[in-house]
């Protein structure tokens, strides 16, 4: 399937080379694990069209996951936050990257940030979380991930997590029942 599509990208920019063409054949490289031609693929798109977000945005994933460049992942972050400054996804992934960092309060703003955009992005509820964790303020992140639990009660990540900030606070029995609650999930 994704060869077909490839080949359909690669003959759709032989005819016209444009920025999301670019951009949704550096998508899908990067699915195929083809880091560089991907990154190619997203410097032609930003380059194409400056004022494109998701370029920017899909150079700091690469940044973030693959090459580990939590500082250069934040600089993508950035761009992509000067052309869309309502851009959650862009918000909560530099939160990550900025907790990569040991930056939890910076973290946390921009899961803030994220959550005045949308109220209900588990994801951000559940990241915030971690930060929370790692920061050591376990009453908050016992808040942030009961909200990403209510709004995803299938991700196994945030009952792991809620249980060590309850394991944390010595209550031990609720701790269990979330840690029982994720291997169930993980099943």
């Amino acid at each position: 399937e994704y060869q077909k599509a490839l080949e359909s990208y690669n003959n759709a920019l032989k005819i016209k080379s444009n920025a999301a063409t670019l951009n949704n054949r550096g998508n899908l490289r990067y699915r195929l694990k083809d880091t560089e031609g991907a990154v190619k693929d997203f410097e032609l798109a930003a380059k194409a069209d400056p004022k494109d977000p998701n370029p920017q945005y899909n150079l700091g994933n690469v940044a973030l996951e693959t090459y580990k460049d939590y500082a250069g992942a934040i600089s993508f972050y950035d761009k992509t936050l000067e052309l869309s400054p309502r851009h959650t996804s862009a918000l909560i992934n530099r939160g990550i990257a900025k907790q990569k960092l040991t930056a939890y309060e910076a973290a946390i703003a921009d899961f803030d940030a994220a959550l005045k955009i949308n109220p209900k992005s588990e994801y951000a509820y559940s990241k915030r979380g971690v930060a929370n964790l790692l920061r050591k303020d376990f009453e908050a992140a016992i808040s942030d991930l009961t909200n990403a639990i209510k709004l995803n009660d299938k991700n196994m990540e945030s009952f792991y997590n809620r249980g060590i900030a309850h394991q944390q606070l010595n209550n031990t029995e609720l701790a269990c029942q979330d840690w029982t609650k994720a291997k169930e999930l993980k099943a």
